[in-house]
């Protein structure tokens, strides 16, 4: 069971990836998932779900995957 819930997240977090990669962050929060708009990393915007994230620690969202791993993922 994580240690953080979706109340945790909001807009403006920043995502880094696992390789520890600033890839943007969150602008929406949903249900399941969160939104990144796209810009310096993702071509387009990028719908990221719950079960990717490693942690959650102040302002800061932990993904489970590489920045490029992330990038490649189509959810």
């Amino acid at each position: 069971m994580p240690q953080w819930s979706q109340h945790d997240l909001h807009k403006h977090m920043h995502v880094y990836s696992s390789d520890n990669q600033d890839v943007g962050h969150i602008a929406e929060v949903y249900e399941d998932s969160f939104l990144i708009h796209k810009g310096f990393f993702f071509p387009k915007d990028r719908y990221i779900p719950y079960s990717a994230i490693a942690a959650v620690e102040g302002d800061r969202v932990q993904l489970l995957m590489t920045a490029e791993e992330a990038k490649q993922k189509e959810w």
